[in-house]
C-alpha cells in the first residue's frame, strides 16, 4: 500500500492560525487520509471547518466539550469503510482506488483521564485482528510505553503506563519511531512522546524493504535479499547525488543570470537561496558517502593500532642518566642500571610455583602461613614528568601475584560484612584499647 497517511494533534482547529499552518503541512506532504485528533469543536461548527479543508470523505467522532474528538478525511486515491465508531477511536479498513493492497487503520485519541484510557486498551484489544491482517494504528495515546518517553517530572511520571505496554505485548505491535523532535507534549519541565505510530508483523511484512525479514529462508538468503533491494534503493533514490548536484548547479546558474537582469526580484532571491540550501545538503550527502567508503574510523583515528603505536613511544625509556653523571643510552646498561636500583630498594624472594595456587589459598583459609615467596611482585615504571632523565623521575607500581591478590580480596569481602558492626558509618579513625 503506497498511500499517505496525515496525523495530527492540532489541539484546536477553529482559529485563522490552525487553517493557515494545515494547508500548510497539506501543501507539503499531500496525504490521501488526514486524521485530526482534539480538535476542541463539534456540531454544525466542526462540520462546516471539515468540509472548509477540502477533502471530499469524512467520518467524525464529536469532541466531548474541549476535550476529544477525532476527525478522519481522505480523498478519491482511498477507499474507507469505517468498522467501529469509538468515543476514543475510529477503526476503518484502507485500501487504494484499484481494491487491492487492503490493510487496517485505527485513528486514537486516548481519553486524559486514566480510568477512561483503560477502556481504550480493552476496546482495541477486543477488535481481534487477526494476525494475517496488516494493522496500523496511530495517534495521541495520551500514555508512555517507557522511561525513555519522558524527560522531567517525577519517577511515576516517567515509568510509563503498565496498561498500555501490556496491551502492545498482547497485541505484537512495533513502534515506527519517530523523525524530528522526540517529545510530542510540554507542560513545564516535564517533556512527553505521547502521539506514535504502532504497527504489527504482518504490516511490516507488507513494505517494500522490511517485507524481506519476514520470509521464510535462513539468515543469508535474508541477508542477500535486503542487499538487493538497498542497492536498488540506492540507485534509484538516494545514490543519484551526482546528477542531483549537476541539475543543481545548472539551476543555480540560470537563476544568477537572471538575477543579473533583475537583482532586485525578491521571487529569484529566495529561489537562489532554496537552491544553494539543498546543493549544500547534497554536498554534505555526497562527503558522507566518500567518508562511509574511505572508513571514517581510518579518517578519525589514522592506520590501525595508532594510539597503541603513539602509546609505546612515548613510555620507551631511550636515555638515563646514570648515578656518576654520564647519560647511557645502550639499552643492555640500561637493564641493569634499573635492575641495581630497584633490587637495592626491594628484597629478592623466590617465585612461587603457580602450579600451587588453589592449594596455597585453600591453605591460608585451613589456618595454614602465607608462603613468602607469593609476596614477590613485578615491578613496572610509571613516568612521572613527561621525559624523565633519571630513575627518581618514574613511580615503580606493582603488580602482585594472583594468590596474593585471591586472598586479600576474599578477606576484605569478609571484612565488609563486620566492619559497619565495629565502626561508625562517620568513623573514620579509631584507637584499639
Amino acid at each position: 500500500m503506497n498511500n499517505s497517511i496525515f496525523v495530527w494533534n492540532c489541539q484546536g482547529a477553529a482559529s485563522n492560525s490552525f487553517h493557515r499552518v494545515l494547508k500548510s503541512l497539506l501543501r507539503g506532504y499531500t496525504p490521501d487520509i488526514v486524521v485530526l485528533v482534539e480538535p476542541r469543536i463539534s456540531g454544525v461548527k466542526a462540520d462546516r471547518v471539515i468540509k472548509k479543508i477540502g477533502y471530499p470523505y469524512s467520518h467524525h467522532v464529536e469532541a466531548d466539550g474541549y476535550s476529544g474528538g477525532i476527525w478522519l478525511m481522505w480523498n478519491s486515491r482511498v477507499q474507507v469503510r469505517v468498522l467501529a465508531n469509538h468515543k476514543q477511536f475510529i477503526h476503518t479498513t484502507i485500501q487504494n482506488s484499484s481494491g487491492d493492497s487492503k490493510a487496517l487503520f485505527t485513528a486514537v485519541y486516548g481519553s486524559p483521564c486514566p480510568s477512561l484510557r483503560s477502556e481504550l486498551w480493552e476496546e482495541l484489544s477486543s477488535l481481534r485482528v487477526s494476525d494475517n491482517e496488516p494493522w496500523l494504528i496511530a495517534g495521541d495515546f495520551n500514555a508512555t510505553l517507557s522511561i525513555a518517553d519522558g524527560k522531567g517530572g517525577t519517577r511515576r511520571t516517567q515509568s510509563g503506563c503498565k496498561h498500555f505496554q501490556k496491551f502492545v505485548h498482547n497485541n505484537g505491535l512495533l513502534d515506527l519511531g519517530f523523525k524530528g523532535p522526540k517529545y510530542t507534549w510540554q507542560r513545564g519541565n516535564l517533556l512527553v512522546r505521547l502521539d506514535r505510530a504502532l504497527v504489527n508483523n504482518c504490516w511490516i511484512s507488507s513494505q517494500p524493504l522490511s517485507r524481506i525479514w519476514a520470509q521464510n529462508g535462513n539468515l543469508v538468503d535474508k541477508i542477500q535479499a535486503f542487499e538487493t533491494e538497498v542497492q536498488v534503493w540506492n540507485r534509484e533514490t538516494f545514490g543519484r547525488i551526482g546528477r542531483c548536484k549537476g541539475k543543481l548547479q545548472r539551476r543555480l546558474l540560470g537563476i544568477q543570470r537572471a538575477l543579473e537582469r533583475n537583482p532586485f526580484s525578491s521571487y529569484y532571491l529566495e529561489l537562489e537561496r532554496e537552491l544553494r540550501t539543498e546543493y549544500e545538503n547534497i554536498c554534505l550527502r555526497e562527503e558522507i558517502i566518500w567518508l562511509q567508503k574511505s572508513r571514517s574510523q581510518w579518517i578519525q583515528n589514522g592506520d590501525r593500532n595508532t594510539k597503541v603505536t603513539v602509546r609505546r613511544h612515548r613510555n620507551r625509556i631511550l636515555m638515563l642518566q646514570a648515578p656518576e653523571g654520564h647519560w647511557e643510552a645502550d639499552q643492555s646498561k640500561l637493564c641493569e642500571m634499573a635492575t641495581n636500583f630497584f633490587q637495592s630498594l626491594y628484597i629478592e624472594e623466590p617465585r612461587p610455583s603457580p602450579s600451587y595456587q588453589y592449594k596455597e589459598v585453600r591453605k591460608v583459609f585451613l589456618g595454614g602461613d602465607i608462603d613468602p615467596a607469593f609476596n614477590r611482585t613485578l615491578i613496572a615504571l610509571i613516568p612521572k614528568t613527561e621525559s624523565p632523565q633519571t630513575l627518581k623521575e618514574f613511580r615503580p607500581i606493582s603488580l602482585c601475584t594472583t594468590v596474593y591478590k585471591v586472598i586479600t580480596k576474599v578477606i576484605a569481602n569478609r571484612l565488609k560484612l563486620v566492619m559497619p558492626l565495629l565502626c561508625l558509618p562517620y568513623q573514620s579513625s579509631f584507637i584499639p584499647r
